[in-house]
């Protein structure tokens, strides 16, 4: 009898021991969530996609990626992208700034009206990985 006793107390301490240290360790503000750290994912996001024959034409942004990262489109299209990702992003012209979005913050969107022909390279400010070309013919 004394030995379930003896086992009872030591599995209450330990079980005790287990909810005090872990919730020593959460502090205000602070998750337990591991850090989001982008990776370099394979998909068709680098193919390019038939030239468009609608006016407006969407990007996601996700898996820090552009999908699709090049697109072919007709002059005076409006391009939107839009963050379906869990981390601010922008769309920010290569050279120039033709394209220069404020931070995206997920769920957010930025368009662009293309007016010329041109091709621009563009990226995401905090994810220089991040690329994408417009071809406006």
């Amino acid at each position: 009898m004394k030995k379930i006793y003896i086992v009872i107390i030591i599995l209450i301490v330990f079980v005790g021991g287990i909810l005090v240290f872990g919730s020593i360790n959460k502090k205000p503000g602070r998750t337990n969530e591991l850090p989001i750290i982008p990776t370099e994912t394979k998909s068709n996001s680098n193919e390019v996609s038939p030239q468009s024959s609608t006016s407006e034409v969407s990007i996601n942004i996700i898996n820090f990626t552009f999908d699709p990262a090049t697109i072919k489109i007709k002059n005076g299209t409006k391009v939107t992208w839009i963050n379906n990702d869990k981390v601010p992003h922008t769309v920010t012209s290569d050279s120039g700034n033709l394209l220069n979005s404020p931070t995206l913050s997920p769920g957010q969107s930025f368009s662009f009206v293309f007016n010329g022909i041109t091709t621009e390279n563009y990226h995401c400010n905090f994810h220089k990985m991040m690329k994408g070309t417009i071809v406006v013919e």
